[in-house]
């Protein structure tokens, strides 16, 4: 059965079986963890680059790609609007809304929400998606 746990539960979890025996295969952007009792498949959100067979638990790259931060945004239409997010890691940095031809609605980091013209609001978000993007390529 496939489930999300999110990353430091992962690490909670896989941390007291680091260096036990048994088989840490890491493939397909997958790592498979085998122990004498137990078997556990991890796959994180954006895979695993790392490909190679341990024949003891070996987690140091599952942990490394867990702990990666990504920058993701997301998109959701429906009648009469729309939202836009940006995520990065697993907080939420900039979050739009706004019905089609309407004032645009933006949420503060202090979980506030104000309208504003279009206009102004895309100014002020852009500026500000495209410094953190500029931070983020350095």
């Amino acid at each position: 059965m496939a489930r999300y746990v999110g990353r430091e539960n992962v690490r909670k979890r896989l941390e007291p079986l680091a260096g036990l025996p048994g088989r840490t295969t890491y493939a397909d952007g997958a790592a498979r963890i085998e122990t004498g009792n137990e078997t556990i498949t991890a796959r994180p959100p954006f895979g695993l680059a790392h490909a190679r067979v341990y024949e003891r638990v070996e987690l140091g790259p599952l942990f490394e790609a867990l702990a990666a931060d990504h920058v993701v945004a997301a998109l959701l239409v429906r009648l009469g609007g729309y939202a836009v997010g940006v995520f990065e890691g697993e907080a939420i940095m900039v979050l739009r809304r706004a019905p089609f031809g309407g004032p645009l609605h933006v949420r503060t980091s202090s979980g506030g929400e104000f309208a504003l013209d279009r206009r102004i609001a895309l100014a002020i978000e852009v500026v500000a998606a495209h410094e953190e993007s500029a931070e983020a390529a350095e």
